[in-house]
This record gives structure tokens, sequence and C-alpha cells, in this order.
């Protein structure tokens, strides 16, 4: 950076620190909030939802053995539909999960208590991209059920939980007899689910299984997502620049930092260390180490740049170094934790104990724009 630029950003960040506000704004020109500022911040993948919980779904419960064809493309026009969470509890105070909450449908076990439908059916559809949703590094299904469930894709089972094993049929029990729904977070379907997905229409079943004739309730509700591929990204390079120290909070215990480095150096740690201890210029391995916070922001260099918008991105860091004991000289240096990134070391002394009077000349933004008027503003701090 060019010393008219350090000049002008290390007042700012001084200024901005003692007031205590958090820094992430511009040093020189702003970049517009419009236009192509989009362009300027940093681009991250969200997770694709394929099926969200609470979605509609179909549901058959007649307390008729479907055999396996409902499995996959099937005619349910004449089943009911609902919007998940689905089930009920026989004596109708309900029954809820904590991902997915209370009923919304509720559905029918029969006409008697002690022999209730052993199985209900579900179906719904699944529309995706499938060369998308295969890029994705893991799908992943979220589920709460009472008392065991089965789970289909396009007629090929992909998932069985609190079931036995072997061929499942309408008579096949629940192996599990839980008071709530079990839930089950995060589980895994990436392979299974890949191998298996259609592009466009999909038909997800499910079958949830009682434990006993006289089971008191039925839950059912799950959502899928597809997470993307999260890319390694190597830790950025270049030393702090337009390193600011100003108070913050009580300077006989604590002291603010504030400094500029590129773009991709988005780590923020402070080591502090007495100063006496500092042998040889080599930091020690027992300095306290402060970890801060960081923002990517834009600045013009020039009136130029800004008419070119052609603005620097870089990234602003902020920490604060407390616990420190009065009237004391203490070395520091600042970074990322690389060992290529550390700053020079630079020292500070803790205000006295003593609380005497002092002296001190406050001033505001010089306005300067040329180097020529921060020369000027120079002399007169001097």
């Amino acid at each position: 950076m060019n010393r008219l630029f350090k000049q002008a950003v290390s007042m700012t960040l001084a200024f901005v620190m003692v007031l205590g506000i958090t820094f992430t704004g511009m040093p020189a020109y702003a970049e517009d909030s419009n236009g192509d500022a989009g362009l300027l911040q940093l681009q991250s993948l969200e997770p694709v939802t394929l099926l969200a919980g609470n979605s509609t779904w179909k549901y058959l419960d007649h307390g008729t053995d479907q055999g396996t064809v409902w499995r996959s493309v099937y005619d349910d026009s004449t089943w009911a539909s609902g919007q998940a969470p689905l089930g009920y509890k026989d004596n109708g105070t309900g029954v809820s999960s904590k991902q997915f909450g209370a009923l919304n449908t509720n559905i029918s076990y029969g006409s008697n208590k002690s022999m209730k439908y052993r199985t209900s059916y579900f179906r719904t559809n699944v529309t995706v991209n499938k060369e998308e949703i295969t890029k994705s590094d893991k799908i992943m299904g979220n589920f709460a059920f009472d008392d065991g469930a089965v789970l289909y894709l396009n007629g090929k089972e992909i998932y069985r939980e609190a079931m036995p094993a072997g061929e499942i049929t309408f008579q096949t029990k629940s192996s599990t007899n839980l008071s709530d729904p079990n839930e089950y977070t995060k589980v895994d379907l990436t392979e299974v689910v890949k191998a298996n997905l259609k592009d466009g229409n999909n038909e997800l079943s499910a079958e949830v299984h009682q434990s006993s004739d006289g089971s008191s309730d039925l839950y059912w509700d799950m959502n899928l997502i597809a997470y993307p591929v999260v890319e390694t990204v190597e830790p950025g390079i270049g030393k702090p620049e337009s390193i600011a120290l100003t108070f913050n909070g009580n300077p006989q215990t604590s002291m603010g930092f504030n400094w500029y480095a590129p773009e991709k150096v988005t780590g923020t740690k402070l080591e502090v260390v007495e100063a006496s201890k500092v042998v040889n210029g080599q930091f020690p391995v027992d300095a306290q180490t402060y970890e801060g916070t960081s923002v990517t922001t834009s600045v013009y260099m020039t009136k130029a740049d800004k008419s070119a918008k052609k603005p620097v991105v870089l990234t602003s860091h902020k920490v604060i170094a407390d616990k420190l004991q009065p009237g004391t000289e203490y070395a520091y240096r600042a970074g990322d934790g690389q060992a290529d990134n550390w700053s020079d070391i630079g020292t500070f002394t803790t205000e006295s104990s003593s609380n005497q009077a002092f002296k001190f000349l406050y001033t505001t933004d010089s306005q300067g724009t040329t180097e020529g008027d921060f020369d000027i503003w120079n002399h007169t701090l001097q």
C-alpha cells in the first residue's frame, strides 16, 4: 500500500475503535450499495432442500395390505392427502417431535383401539435436477416416526429403522416401543439416493409400522437435504497493514487493535506478552493469544479508481486484548496464526494505576485527498 493510503486508514481505524464501533466501512471512497457492489461479496453455496418437513403426503389408512406395488410408480389418486406430521394419538391428547412439531393431519387407526391397523402408508413426489443433485457432497435425511419405518425411493429401499431385518410385510411389527417418536438427524443417504434418483419426478414412499396392535400413537415426518461440496480454501498469504492501537474499555487493563490484510487472510489473532520476555526479537511460546473477527470490505485508492469502479478488496480485523496489568510495557504481534503472516513486533504500555492527570490532543478527519494534504496534517500533529 502507498504511504498516502496507510496514513488515511490508520487515523480512521483509530477513530472508529475509540468510539467502540464495529468497523465495516471504507476509509477511502466507499463502494456504492447498489450497482456492481454485489460482485465484491463472498459467494456461498447453500444446501438444497429436496423435501421439506411439514410437506404434504398422500396416505392410506384403511388397514389394507398394499403389498409392494405402491412403493414405486403408482396411482394414488384415491388416497387421502394431508400435511405432515401425520399420525394419531388414540386418547386425543396429540403427539409431537422436536424437529417437526405437533400433528398437522390425524389419520385413522380403525374402530378398535386394541386392534389398530398394523401398517400405514405414505407417498409423496420429489422433483429434482439429477445432474445438479448428484454433484452434492452429502444428502442427509432427518426423521421422526413412531414406531418403526421403511423408506423407498422409486421402489428401492433407502432407509429402515426400528424394523427387523428381512422382508417387510403388512403384518411386520416394529422392533421398538417408545412413548415418544423416534428422532434421527443427519442420516447419511448420499450413496443410496444418488444410485436411485431419477431426473425430474421421483416417488418417495414410506410405511410406518406399530410395535403392537394396542400401540397408542403413530407419527410420521421427514426432510431430505442435499449439501454442496465444500471446497478446501487455501489460507491467504499476507501480513497486517496499518495496525492501529487505541483505548477500548479500561486503558489500564485493555487495548484495542485493528488492521487490514489481503482479502484471503481472514483469521484474526493477536499475541501479547510482557515486553521483557521478548529476547533477540523472538516472541515466546507462552504469549497470551487473543481471537478476533474480520470482515471483507472494499476501498478505492483514488478518485480515479472510484470513477472506474476499481476498488481494492481487503479484510478488516478487530480484536481486544484484555486482562492486562496496569503500567506495564507489552509486546505484540498481529496476524492470522500462520508463521509467515505475523506482523513485526510492536510495543505499548498500559495506563498506570496511579491515575495521574494527563493531557491529550483530539483530532478528527483531516479530509485530505492528496499526499501533500496529509504531509501538512502530519506536520500539524508533530
